[in-house]
């Protein structure tokens, strides 16, 4: 996984998958989707009523730096 936090609403993203499978039931996840885009998601759940997000509201990226 890439070193990077997302912070979406209630939600915390620590990295970014590979496909929407890796996560478990409930769990957040973020990975590209098939447009190019960066999508963020709740495995069998709706992350917009997870976390309160709407259409327009900000998401944080970070990289995360390992010394």
């Amino acid at each position: 996984p890439q070193a990077i936090e997302i912070l979406a609403g209630t939600l915390r993203f620590q990295a970014i998958r590979t496909c929407y499978a890796e996560a478990t039931p409930g769990e957040p996840l973020a990975y590209w989707g098939s447009g190019g885009w960066l999508e963020l998601a709740v495995r069998n759940g709706s992350a917009a009523a997870v976390s309160g997000l709407g259409i327009g509201d900000p998401v944080t990226a970070v990289q995360v730096l390992h010394e």
